[in-house]
């Protein structure tokens, strides 16, 4: 039986999207040698790493009884660990108030729509671009090409890239079969970056970006829609992503539909 997903009713979507992010979260948890907790209200890792991304909540469902109370006790409980976190905020999250908790307590707030797109609808001139070579990434040294494009290319700081590529000098490359990731050259200069990840029953799309200075040439929609053939040639059906306001008139021309609000929600106590 297979487990691609073929379900195109909203419920289904948004449980999918949601699945493919919290699965993302769960991977990246690994990679930094973080340690996983769980219980009824919440599922969270924590880490040494001394940065938003190396502490995360990725799962919140806090119970109808006594709602307003229980919640404020786990934003204060994960505060008072006192280490920079993330907190994915999704439709099914409970309580429905929980991103705007947040904010009333200092967090920075990012949204992004979920997006979902039928594979099947793809046309396949999209993911050429003039003078861009896409290949799948397979050593250290693409992996490390890729890296600073994600970084470069989406406006991280500084420290994040040195952050990263310490992660990168850990672990050598490793194929996995859900995680793809895909660099564009031009003239041999890498410009464009994207990650595919193959879980719960969908083909997402991540950590899509473009240099500044190669920007305006199609490199953007390229990189999105080559992992998604590739996703297609394997069998899957649906595309999910969730965008930025920069991408999202791309990603409607492209096909894409809108299912639900994402969040990721960031703090530190140094702001």
């Amino acid at each position: 039986m297979s487990n691609f997903l073929n379900d195109f009713s909203e419920p289904a979507l948004l449980k999918a999207i949601e699945t493919n992010m919290q699965g993302t979260a769960v991977r990246w948890g690994q990679l930094i040698g973080a340690t996983f907790h769980e219980n009824e209200e919440s599922a969270w890792f924590d880490s040494d790493v001394p940065m938003q991304l190396g502490n995360g909540v990725f799962r919140t469902q806090v119970a109808i009884e006594n709602q307003d109370k229980a919640a404020e006790k786990l934003i204060q409980r994960f505060m008072d660990q006192h280490r920079p976190m993330t907190w994915l905020i999704c439709p099914s999250t409970q309580p429905a108030d929980l991103r705007e908790r947040l904010q009333a307590r200092g967090w920075f707030i990012d949204n992004a729509p979920g997006m979902a797109l039928d594979l099947l609808s793809l046309d396949e001139r999209a993911a050429q671009a003039d003078g861009l070579d896409i290949e799948l990434v397979s050593d250290d040294t693409a992996l490390k090409q890729w890296l600073r494009t994600v970084v470069i290319g989406s406006g991280m700081p500084e420290m994040a890239l040195d952050f990263v590529l310490q992660i990168a000098a850990q672990h050598h490359f490793t194929p996995m079969p859900e995680v793809q990731f895909y660099l564009g050259s031009c003239q041999g200069e890498p410009v464009s970056s994207s990650l595919l990840f193959l879980h719960g029953g969908v083909a997402g799309i991540y950590c899509v970006a473009t240099l500044p200075t190669a920007r305006g040439h199609g490199y953007g929609t390229a990189i999105t829609i080559a992992p998604l053939l590739a996703a297609r040639a394997q069998g899957y059906r649906i595309g999910i992503l969730q965008s930025s306001q920069m991408g999202l008139n791309v990603y409607h021309r492209l096909g894409f539909q809108e299912h639900g609000l994402f969040s990721m929600c960031m703090w530190s106590e140094q702001g």
